[in-house]
């Protein structure tokens, strides 16, 4: 049975990226199932990471987008995680990614 990796913004840069990744290479691919997880699976992004086979699902997260709100939101995955046995849990955010701008990051434990 495949493990599941599980693609929080599965449809923007980062989480594509990740996807992409493991997809491409030849013995991640066969690893893991993918499951992207997306605000709004209805998008045209989301259909195409479904038609390459990733279980795509919905998320609903609150549309306020502020440090503390993240933090929440990340803790609170986090805690979902830990309460699954989920053994690896890895969260990366930062804003404006695409630009190349250097930012202060910070690391919840």
């Amino acid at each position: 049975m495949s493990k599941i990796l599980t693609v929080f913004g599965s449809t923007g840069q980062q989480g594509g990226s990740v996807i992409n990744s493991v997809q491409a290479h030849p013995t991640l691919s066969k690893e893991y199932k993918i499951r992207g997880v997306t605000r709004d699976p209805s998008k045209p992004a989301a259909q195409k990471l479904a038609s390459k086979g990733v279980e795509v699902v919905q998320v609903i997260v609150w549309e306020i987008f502020s440090k503390d709100v993240e933090v929440a939101q990340g803790r609170n995955i986090a805690d979902a995680c830990k309460a699954a046995g989920v053994s690896h849990f890895i969260w990366s955010s930062i804003a404006h990614a695409t630009k190349g701008t250097v930012q202060r990051t910070s690391a919840c434990r």
